[in-house]
């Protein structure tokens, strides 16, 4: 979990984002996995970064690919030409 977060820590220092997520196999250790990647994202992303960053643990379960790809879909969709083409 440690390296996880310090290799997240450094794409939050280039992306800036509110929040990872931390899920997949080694999710089932539960805060464990969740607080060893929380610190190594603390280790390696600079202040500002570091405080602005949250870090949980997903809930989707085996669907969140799916859910994922839904939610890029209806993103990503342009809902204006989709009503007038109809």
């Amino acid at each position: 979990g440690m390296a996880a977060g310090r290799v997240a820590g450094g794409i939050c220092n280039l992306i800036n984002p509110e929040l990872v997520i931390v899920g997949g196999d080694l999710i089932v250790a539960g805060d464990v996995v969740v607080d060893a990647v929380r610190d190594g994202v603390d280790a390696a992303a600079i202040g500002a970064v570091r405080h602005d960053v949250g870090v949980v643990a997903a809930t989707l379960g085996g669907r969140s690919a799916l859910l994922g790809a839904i939610g890029l879909a209806i993103d990503e969709a342009d809902i204006a030409a989709v009503a007038r083409a109809a």
